[in-house]
């Protein structure tokens, strides 16, 4: 699978519960490190960024990551075992 097919099955799963999300595009004027995905439910907004095979997120990132968990927004990283159900769980913690 790759990042694109992983990142389009997930938009698809966050839409089926009621989720807004929209991919974030790496350009000239996108912060470096952004999520690929952002977007809020049930109030709360969210940042997952998505990685397939062997790859990890770069110390830049996981800084932005760090940085969204600390403003209270829910950050994830997914990978090819995205189960939506688990995501959905975060929201409990």
């Amino acid at each position: 699978m790759t990042e694109a097919e992983l990142t389009k099955k997930i938009r698809a799963d966050l839409k089926a519960i009621g989720a807004k999300a929209i991919k974030i595009r790496g350009a000239r004027h996108t912060e470096r490190g952004t999520p690929d995905l952002i977007g809020s439910w049930r109030g709360r907004f969210f940042g997952i960024e998505v990685k397939v095979g062997r790859n990890k997120c770069s110390p830049i990132q996981e800084q932005r990551l760090a940085e969204w968990a600390a403003t209270g927004a829910v950050v994830v990283v997914a990978y090819e075992n995205w189960d939506v159900q688990e995501f959905m769980g975060v929201f409990d913690e």
